[in-house]
């Protein structure tokens, strides 16, 4: 709980700064009953991705005689021609 926290936020919404329903959620922080769980979050998906990456080098690893140098090399070809896709089709436009 961060008591300058609190009083700032007080004062912030006795001036009209804040209205009362982001002085609540302001308070809410403060008094700590919200907390972030972000970096929790990044650290699972970061984990995720490794997982998923290095399951994937194994499954090469493992058949590369029998798939070949060019079935390997057009999977992963496609699989960043999708990724790029996926991005240009979803990205908002330059400005």
């Amino acid at each position: 709980m961060s008591r300058a926290l609190l009083e700032a936020v007080g004062r912030l919404r006795d001036r009209g700064t804040l209205s009362p329903e982001q002085a609540t959620f302001f308070g809410r922080i403060a008094r700590g009953e919200l907390v972030s769980v972000r970096l929790e979050l990044q650290t699972a998906l970061w984990a995720g991705v490794t997982l998923i990456a290095a399951g994937a080098g194994l499954l090469v690893k493992a058949h590369l005689a029998r798939l070949g140098p060019v079935t390997i090399g057009a999977a992963i070809g496609l699989a960043a021609a999708l990724c790029l896709w996926r991005v240009a089709r979803t990205a908002p436009p330059f400005s």
